[in-house]
């Protein structure tokens, strides 16, 4: 049976304090896998809102020419599908991810249930 108390003084100092080197350093790894999903969580909730927010300036200049005004309407609307192409496409390769490794996936789900009105299937 190993009793640390038998090992010389200095060892086991040495030993504590790799120990505790060895847990900061996973619980800085830990923080970071938080801090990942937490802007995981952002860009993604960007992406809606630049979607929405292109989509609000489709009739934002009702003053011009016919043509000018469609053109306008026809270009915010591509805007805000490529916005939303990458919202869809960073979600769907992220989420599988986040299930397979145990962690929160409420978030990538609720964006798509609002942007596409149907959930993701893992």
């Amino acid at each position: 049976m190993f009793h640390l108390f038998l090992i010389p003084n200095t060892i086991a100092q040495g030993m504590r304090v790799e120990w505790a080197k060895s847990k900061a350093h996973a619980d800085r790894w830990q923080e970071e896998i938080t801090l990942l999903s937490e802007e995981m969580h952002r860009v993604l909730w960007y992406f809606g809102w630049k979607t929405s927010w292109w989509k609000a300036h489709r009739d934002r200049r009702p003053q011009t020419a016919s043509d000018i005004h469609n053109g306008l309407a026809v270009y915010t609307e591509k805007q805000a599908a490529i916005v939303h192409g990458l919202a869809k496409s960073f979600a769907l390769k992220w989420y599988p991810t986040l299930v397979a490794n145990g962690l929160s996936t409420d978030w990538p789900l609720d964006i798509l249930l609002i942007q596409n009105r149907q959930p993701v299937q893992a």
